[in-house]
Formats: structure tokens, sequence, C-alpha cells
């Protein structure tokens, strides 16, 4: 279960005089925020970003190799993931697999070989130049991640989500992107589902009225409300995937104006030199946050966080 419900910066000491930012964002498994929330949240950081030119060095996804089997939502998870990155973006990806301490190495092995043999999972990504690598839940070993893309040569350092280029250089609305097209076929499938649902609750309701049942009726007309009440914020979802670029950066301005005062230039007024950034995008959080890493100009990245 995500607990990020709204972007959030950490630095992290990778060298002397070198910073590291992990950014972290809500995941699309967050039960606090539905998808289209999750996506805007990430799609605002990240266009923003991109238009004041500071670049990802790569995306790292953490995955629970305690988990049994890859269920249906982690797979809705890892497409919308899949879309938001882009095929070109797949390189910079490391898939990381945490949780071994609870699970015996025999089973852990067999599902990691699972991951990576099946293209519905990990497979295509692995084959686009994505790697698996191990988190063992301290320290050491989420450096050993983060150094995976800082120590990459300066000509394939940095990479661009296929979703800000389509936001910012496409001027697409979040809807028509492909991760917002993917976002908006699952909630098209629920609309159906509950359509039906609905279709089947007033006969049910008809015929206990009818039948002069007052209690069943009660109890069908409360689920008829209930399932219309459903059908409606998920019809509201669609609507917000229609957002733009445009109205994304007004509704920033407006949060930001809200949190002025709460000091993060100021936390950040001692950094002086160049330092890279780390981001996290989407998904499950566990000790250490799915990340992707960007190495900017620290007087531009205090603007950008000031903004």
């Amino acid at each position: 279960m995500s607990r990020t419900q709204e972007v959030t910066l950490y630095p992290v000491n990778h060298a002397p005089n070198r910073t590291v930012w992990l950014v972290d964002t809500p995941g699309f498994d967050d039960t606090n925020l539905n998808d289209t929330d999750v996506l805007k949240e990430i799609a605002t950081w990240s266009t923003n970003s991109y238009r004041k030119n500071v670049k990802l060095h790569g995306i790292i996804y953490l995955h629970r190799i305690s988990d049994t089997r890859m269920t249906g939502s982690g797979m809705r998870n890892l497409a919308i993931f899949r879309k938001l990155c882009g095929p070109d973006a797949l390189e910079h990806v490391v898939l990381a697999t945490t949780m071994w301490e609870s699970v015996d190495a025999q089973i852990g092995n067999r599902r990691e070989g699972e991951l990576r043999a099946r293209s519905e999972y990990w497979g295509d990504m692995i084959a686009s130049g994505s790697m698996i690598l191990r988190h063992g839940n301290n320290r050491e070993s989420a450096m050993r991640l983060i150094d995976h893309f800082v120590d990459k040569p300066a000509e394939a350092a940095t990479t661009v989500l296929d979703l800000q280029k389509e936001m910012v250089d496409k001027s697409l609305s979040m809807a028509m992107t492909a991760a917002g097209q993917s976002v908006d076929g699952g909630l098209l499938k629920q609309s159906k589902q509950f359509e039906k649902k609905l279709t089947d609750l007033q006969q049910e309701l008809a015929d206990a009225r009818q039948s002069n049942d007052r209690k069943m009726a009660d109890l069908f007309e409360r689920e008829r409300q209930k399932t219309q009440a459903q059908l409606f914020e998920l019809a509201q979802q669609r609507e917000d995937l229609q957002v733009t670029l445009d109205r994304l950066m007004q509704t920033k301005e407006k949060m930001k104006r809200r949190r002025t005062g709460r000091g993060i230039g100021a936390a950040l007024k001692t950094i002086n030199k160049f330092r890279p950034i780390i981001v996290r995008i989407g998904g499950r959080t566990d000790s250490l946050k799915r990340a992707s890493l960007v190495e900017q100009d620290v007087s531009r990245v205090l603007e950008f966080l000031r903004d």
C-alpha cells in the first residue's frame, strides 16, 4: 500500500560534495487516491521539471518478492507505469525486488525467475534494457541501486518520459497520453461493470416492489444509490483526465500559494554546488522509494521547488 499522496523531495548524501534527491510520488496502488489523481500528481511534477530542463536519470520500480503472484491490480499498475515511461525510457528502469528477508530463498528465486521470463510481466521490459536488481532493505543496498544510475556515462545519463514528451512537446491533454488512455481504459471497464450491476439492481428493485417486499426493496434501493454514486465518481475521474498542461500549472500555482512558508527552500539554501536529484515515480512504497535520478544545478532546482 502506498502512503505518499503528493510529490515529496528527500535529499540523500551520496558522496562528498554530492547530494542525490529522491522525489517520492504516490503509487497507482494508493488506497486513498484514485488512478486519475495519482497520474495528475505525477504529471504535474514531471512536466514542470521537464519544462525547466530537469531531466531524469532513471526509474526504480519496487516489487515485493513476498507477493505470491502478480495480481490483476499489479498488472494494471505495471501497464500504466510502462505507458508513463515509454519504450525509450525502459533502458533507464531498474526493477528492484524487495522483502527478500521474509521469503525462503528458493521460493524468492522462483518468483523472480517467473517475473523475468514472462513477457507480460517484466520480460519485455528486460528485452528493452530494463535491469532487475535486489534490494536488501538496508542503506548499502539502496545506495547500490542509486549507483547504477549515477555511474552511467554522461551521454547515456538522462532520459525523458513519454508522459513528459506527450504533454509538453505535443501539447496533449492527460487523457490523450498513453498513460492517460491506460487509466481511462480501466475506468471504462469498471463503468461497464457498474452499469450492468445498476441495470440488474433496478430490475430486482422493481420485482421487490411489485411483490410488496418492502424490506428487500429498501435493500435494493440503497444498493442502487450506492452503485449510482460509484458510476458518478468514475465519470468524474474520466472527466478529470481531460486536464491540459496549462490547467495542471494553474492548479500547481494555487497549491504553491497554500504551501507558502513551509520552508523547503530555506532548508536547501546551504547547497551551493551541482548535485544529483532522485525522483520516485509511482507504485508500491517500501523502505527505499522507487526512484528516478536527475542531475541539475541546484540553483535551478531551488527555482523549481519554489515555483
